[in-house]
């Protein structure tokens, strides 16, 4: 009775275990379930031999090498599975060293090895069913047991985690319990009315509960470390997401301040264009009244050629001022040619006392630069009307290009009065403005034409002897 139960309670606990095990393994992969599914699984089939419908359908085979062989043979593979079970049980590879790892390793695998060839020697009659009993009993099983009590004193000495009293506590009991039933098995006899079996059965119960109970304090604690970091992780995403909504707000405020930059770089450029054609559509009036008063008066002193000359370069400068006001930009060459031709016109109008000369290098080829339309005549208007103006006796003008370092210097040199800016009269406020935009039409070229287009306007009695301005254009 008392046989029947236990055998019946340990063979069904087991197979429960074997079909929880298996499923955990496929749902985690992890090889403390895949191990405890095969000692479940190899000890099941060891009970199964023991129990009564064995022996009502197998009972003839019993006595068979092949059946008291396989029997021992079964003990021997649950009892390595054992080893590795507890190994992963206890994650006990973490702390111990590599050659540890292969002594266990080695040991369990020769054991093993050396096991299965004498089972097959005892398959071909080779060995007999008692050699590999006394196999089993004496030399497997001491060494087994060697490898089994240095296990644990491993897992006991070398391994900090709690589960391993799960682990400790059950092999305790199944060491004890199973021993005790092995030696009154060898030795036939009962313990009181009791068969020994039914102690084996029962340190079979004592033993899975104790491991199950550890599996299910590991998981849960594996659970909990997974829930945990689940939990890390999505405080973490909100808070890169909230750092993530932060910058793309600081981005598209940028985005919305470099639009706004833009406009109003547009804003300023088309300011600029417009300036610039109005300055450069602006002509002196003083300058259009004196150079029709001089046609008239060639006229009508009967100068018919000098009037001629004079309503030609004015003509040419008219329409350099017009083709200037639609083009943006113009090459060097073309600038040159209308600071000569105005330069004629106001010749002319000063009665020759104006002298200019134009210097231009034949090692460079104006046409290779680009420069504002217009840029230059501010310059030269302002050498005539402020510094050349209001002097006696010989004016003169000197534009001089030169090339040094890769940069064009146009310099626009008078001998007038020089260049005192704080000490400008009312009428000439208009030319102060002028220089002003040719300053921003200046940035916004170096904006457009990614160049280093600037100026500098001296007074030459701060570096000379001389009296007069220099202006200095570097392109």
């Amino acid at each position: 009775m008392w046989y029947t139960f236990f055998f019946t309670l340990s063979c069904s606990y087991l197979t429960i275990l074997l079909i929880g095990s298996t499923f955990f393994f496929k749902g985690s992969k992890s090889k403390v379930f895949l191990y405890y599914s095969l000692y479940c699984l190899f000890l099941l089939l060891y009970l199964f031999s023991k129990g009564t419908f064995f022996d009502n359908v197998f009972g003839k085979y019993s006595e068979t090498t092949f059946f008291k062989t396989t029997n021992w043979y079964i003990q021997i593979i649950f009892y390595n599975i054992y080893v590795f079970f507890g190994i992963h049980y206890v994650g006990l590879y973490k702390n111990i060293s590599i050659a540890t790892k292969k002594t266990i390793l080695y040991t369990s695998f020769s054991i093993t090895l050396l096991s299965t060839l004498l089972f097959i020697l005892a398959q071909v009659n080779i060995l007999s069913a008692e050699g590999y009993e006394k196999y089993f009993t004496f030399f497997f099983l001491p060494i087994y047991l060697i490898l089994v009590f240095y296990l644990l004193y491993l897992i006991l000495f070398r391994n900090k985690s709690r589960i391993k009293y799960y682990f400790l506590t059950g092999s305790f009991f199944y060491i004890l319990f199973a021993l005790t039933a092995f030696l009154y098995s060898i030795a036939d006899k009962k313990i009181g009315t009791l068969d020994p079996l039914i102690l084996f059965f029962i340190a079979v119960i004592i033993e899975c509960t104790f491991f199950t109970i550890g599996l299910t304090t590991k998981v849960q604690k594996v659970y909990k470390d997974r829930l945990k970091f689940h939990t890390e992780l999505v405080k973490t995403q909100n808070t890169l997401n909230k750092s993530l909504r932060s910058k793309l707000n600081e981005q598209k405020q940028l985005n919305d301040l470099l639009i706004a930059e833009k406009e109003k770089q547009r804003l300023e450029t088309q300011v600029a264009i417009l300036q610039n054609k109005a300055l450069r559509s602006q002509m002196n009036s003083h300058l259009v009244f004196n150079v029709l008063n001089a046609i008239k008066l060639y006229i009508l002193e009967k100068n018919n050629e000098e009037a001629v000359k004079y309503l030609g370069f004015f003509a040419k400068f008219i329409r350099n001022v017009l083709d200037g006001s639609i083009n943006e930009t113009i090459t060097l060459k073309e600038e040159i040619n209308i600071i000569e031709n105005y330069l004629k016109v106001e010749q002319i109008r000063f009665e020759n006392d104006l002298i200019f000369e134009i210097i231009i290098p034949n090692t460079i080829n104006l046409e290779d630069y680009v420069i504002p339309s217009l840029f230059l005549q501010p310059f030269v208007e302002n050498a005539i009307w402020q510094g050349l103006k209001s002097i006696k006796g010989e004016k003169k003008i000197t534009v001089k290009i030169i090339k040094k370092n890769d940069i064009i210097c146009i310099s626009i040199d008078d001998n007038g009065i020089g260049y005192y800016p704080e000490n400008k009269k009312k009428d000439n406020e208009h030319k102060s403005y002028g220089l002003s935009i040719t300053k921003d039409r200046a940035i916004q070229f170096n904006k457009d034409k990614n160049t280093t287009l600037s100026f500098t306007i001296k007074n030459k009695k701060d570096f000379s002897d001389e009296s007069g301005t220099l202006v200095e254009v570097f392109l």
